[in-house]
């Protein structure tokens, strides 16, 4: 057998790699569980997290977006062939001249074309520098050259794999070729009929749940992210809250919602942005709303929300997925096909920790099962300074 199993359930070939197999899920889960220099340091430190950054490397020093993904993806080869290192990897001909093939291949699928000179330049020299620190922390072994400026401050704390594994798809994403985020193409109505089906029962979950939401703590305002056509909305008393910020990235959802609640035409206010481009946009709020949302814009990216709109409580809806699929079976489920590309999946303990590194500790949990399996989970966060 002359093919690898990816993490995805994909079947690939590195001798004879076929684009279409090659993954951006498989290389970011891969390259977060590889260990940096065949183990042999002090501490584990993945090729991811190098990746990670030679990326944000490469983004101080003010190179391209593309150079910037290069960097990003310079070792994603790796989690087909593994890491091997460069002393043994010198006197491997064939496996250099397939390794190279192989990552031109990814070069091309995520980036239209190979690097040109200039540009396999600048990553080189990224690459070489980190290797200079990569080396020093992790070896106690200083190379035989001047010590390198960088223009980032990095760090090799040990972080859990799935946390690695999540940055690099949020830089991957902010710096992909692809101009359209899928949210801003999936209809409306196929969105929430399939939501509202009964094998589903989305919608209704979360009508519930938002409901109890709204109703647990006492705030004036409050931000709802991805609020789409307004699902939860009903349960708005205009007596206890004088704005309502609806917030997505769909224009056309913003509209509908708006045609939906005219008796909410005094305090609801709506927002179009691109969260993962842009959060200066949004205004403050006492309560944040986030259900099933954290999944489409990363850890990091929330964080940045969260200190932007500085709320006093943050509500948040994230799934349990019983098995490798996100979205449930239904005849509306290729309309999510291009959801992959910016999904991943949301953790309790790891949002827990997200959310203490910027001052928010844990109220309260709350679970609702799915007739499909599937489970949602509530966390609700409090503002420790205030």
């Amino acid at each position: 057998m002359n093919m690898i199993t990816t993490f995805t359930g994909k079947h690939l070939n590195p001798m004879e790699p076929d684009k279409e197999a090659i993954d951006i899920l498989d290389i970011a889960h891969a390259l977060s569980l590889i260990c940096r220099g065949n183990g042999q340091v002090k501490t584990f430190f993945s090729v991811g997290q190098h990746c990670i950054h030679c990326a944000l490397e490469a983004q101080a020093r003010g190179y391209s977006d593309r150079v910037i993904l290069a960097c990003l993806l310079h070792d994603a080869s790796e989690c087909y062939m593994s890491d091997v290192p460069s002393p043994f990897k010198m006197f491997l001909k064939d496996y250099q001249e397939t390794e190279e093939k192989l990552l031109n291949i990814i070069y091309e699928k995520f980036l239209g074309e190979t690097l040109s000179g200039e540009e396999a330049a600048h990553v080189n020299e990224v690459d070489k520098d980190m290797l200079y620190y990569d080396l020093k922390e992790l070896l106690g072994e200083v190379l035989d050259r001047d010590e390198p400026q960088m223009k980032t401050d990095f760090s090799y704390q040990v972080l859990p794999f799935e946390a690695v594994e999540q940055r690099y798809l949020e830089l991957f994403y902010q710096y992909s070729q692809r101009k359209n985020n899928p949210w801003e193409e999936i209809d409306l109505n196929d969105y929430e009929n399939h939501m509202r089906l009964d094998s589903v029962a989305q919608l209704q979950a979360l009508d519930k749940m938002m409901k109890s939401q709204f109703d647990t703590y006492s705030a004036k305002t409050v931000m709802v992210l991805g609020v789409a056509g307004g699902n939860g909305l009903r349960h708005i008393d205009k007596n206890t809250f004088q704005k309502v910020y609806g917030v997505d990235i769909n224009q056309n959802y913003l509209s509908e919602c708006e045609k939906r609640y005219p008796k909410l035409k005094e305090v609801l206010r709506i927002v179009c942005v691109d969260l993962t481009k842009d959060v200066t946009k949004l205004p403050g709020a006492e309560l944040l709303i986030a259900d099933l949302l954290i999944e489409y814009i990363g850890y990091s990216c929330f964080q940045e929300v969260v200190r932007q709109v500085k709320p006093r409580i943050v509500s948040c809806i994230i799934q349990i997925n019983t098995d490798m699929s996100f979205v449930s079976d239904s005849p509306y489920i290729h309309v999510f096909d291009r959801l992959e590309e910016v999904h991943c999946q949301i953790e309790e303990k790891t949002l827990q920790t997200t959310m203490r590194e910027i001052g928010y500790q844990m109220e309260q949990s709350e679970e609702y099962m799915l007739p499909n399996g599937k489970k949602l989970v509530r966390l609700d966060f409090s503002c420790s300074n205030q």
